[in-house]
């Protein structure tokens, strides 16, 4: 029989939340490191490794099948 591990996220409270992400930039990069741990990101729907985002830093597209990609 396996064993079935569970994992229990804590939610934090608001005002811990705000001391540890005080910044809009912050809270995205920490989404950022969640979707896409410590490596590059991938498209999710090409598996290309070309992403980059806009100039406001907030919506992200596959340089090679050109989709928009719904991360943080």
């Amino acid at each position: 029989m396996e064993e079935v591990l569970e994992i229990v996220r804590i939610p934090l409270k608001y005002s811990v939340f705000l001391k540890k992400y005080p910044t809009e930039e912050s809270c995205r990069k920490r989404l950022e490191k969640m979707f896409w741990g410590n490596s590059y990101p991938v498209c999710p729907y090409c598996r290309g490794y070309r992403i980059y985002s806009y100039a406001n830093n907030r919506d992200y597209k596959c340089e090679l099948c050109k989709r928009s990609l719904d991360y943080p």
